[in-house]
């Protein structure tokens, strides 16, 4: 293995400079922007991580590890000359990450860098890093979430200990969703958490993570119950690729209405209305979608559109930073030619709306 030249990793090389104006460009959910801007304010979050346009993609064994170890060696700074672990990074964070034992190779000197992180495999990684800070730290096995049969046997030290320690906690239905891959977001309020409860950085959390807002009922409007997707499929053109996709996606069912202002809940959102525009250069044509919502930024969607003709058109999706746009455009598509929306959430619950718009 190679030498690598002498690292000096202290607390006065982690802080980087910023950028005052964090939201400008970036996607980051209500509830993680306070602990964002403080960790950020305080040189906790890694370079390769802090600009990233959207907080909400998942965050990779790399990131991770990067973040993590820059929040252990507030503690405990490293100067250390030391040999290479994994052959396949880069980054002299994670090769010191492996030589002090905050992460662990994948075999035969790998790290997998850009393989995602779930879960479970998150709550292990920062379980080392805290027993490492505190050996005191009670260790426990035991949780109540309602998933926790499926926590896998190596993890549940981790995930118990540190949902035991108030860092990373479990849904509103209950559920933990181990093997679900953790977001850049959710690592960084993660480690804020525990930097809070050390004394480093202070603030107060707006929200939760997979809070369903607003609390009060919703008044659902012209909208169907849910209906076997089988049932309501059947109503429309079925020799499109994207017929097969829609069924799939959205498995446990559709609700069907013919109004643009459902305000009907999906997944954690309420889908309020939809504003449709289109605009056509030349032979280009496109149809754009403002989808209003009350959302708390864990959601994904899948949108397709229907067209007169019988084909389906998929969209290009961008949440906004304030979770409360869906802004999606399909090209080759005029606006005067769909014939129906269908809106999906193909996560959590796989159930859809569509709405019809030529009755």
């Amino acid at each position: 293995m190679k030498k690598t030249k002498t690292i000096l990793i202290s607390l006065a090389l982690t802080l980087f400079a910023f950028n005052s104006n964090i939201y400008a460009t970036q996607i980051i959910s209500p509830w993680a922007q306070t602990p964002f801007k403080v960790m950020k304010e305080r040189g906790l979050i890694p370079e390769t991580l802090r600009e990233d346009e959207n907080m909400r993609e998942e965050i990779t064994r790399e990131e991770f590890a990067e973040l993590v170890t820059t929040y252990f060696i507030q503690f405990k700074p490293q100067t250390i000359e030391g040999e290479e672990v994994f052959t396949d990074t880069l980054s002299p964070i994670v090769q010191l990450a492996g030589r002090i034992g905050i992460v662990k190779g994948t075999g035969e000197g790998k790290f997998r860098p850009y393989e995602k992180l779930t879960r479970e495999q998150a709550s292990t990684m920062f379980m080392r890093v805290e027993k490492m800070i505190d050996e005191s730290i009670e260790i426990t096995r035991e949780n109540s979430f309602k998933d926790k049969e499926e926590i896998s046997e190596w993890a549940k030290e981790g995930v118990s200990t540190m949902s035991k320690e108030g860092v990373i906690k479990g849904y509103p239905d209950g559920r933990f969703r181990p093997k679900k891959a953790m977001t850049k977001e959710e690592g960084i309020v993660v480690v804020a958490r525990m930097a809070k409860k050390h004394g480093i950085i202070t603030f107060e959390e707006g929200g939760k993570e997979g809070e369903e807002q607003p609390t009060k009922p919703v008044e659902e409007g012209k909208v169907s119950e849910i209906k076997p997707v089988e049932e309501v499929m059947k109503n429309y053109p079925s020799e499109h690729r994207y017929y097969k996709q829609i069924k799939e996606l959205a498995s446990n069912g559709l609700r069907v209405t013919n109004t643009l202002t459902p305000n009907v809940k999906l997944g954690n959102a309420i889908i309020k209305d939809i504003k449709m525009s289109g605009y056509e250069n030349g032979y280009w044509s496109t149809t754009k979608l403002e989808i209003n919502m009350v959302d708390d930024g864990t959601t994904l969607y899948q949108v397709y559109l229907l067209k007169k003709d019988g084909t389906y058109a998929d969209t290009d999706a961008l949440l906004g930073t304030n979770s409360t746009k869906l802004v999606v455009e399909a090209g080759y598509c005029r606006q005067q030619d769909v014939k129906a929306i269908f809106i999906i959430e193909p996560d959590d619950t796989k159930e859809g709306i569509v709405i019809n718009l030529d009755n």
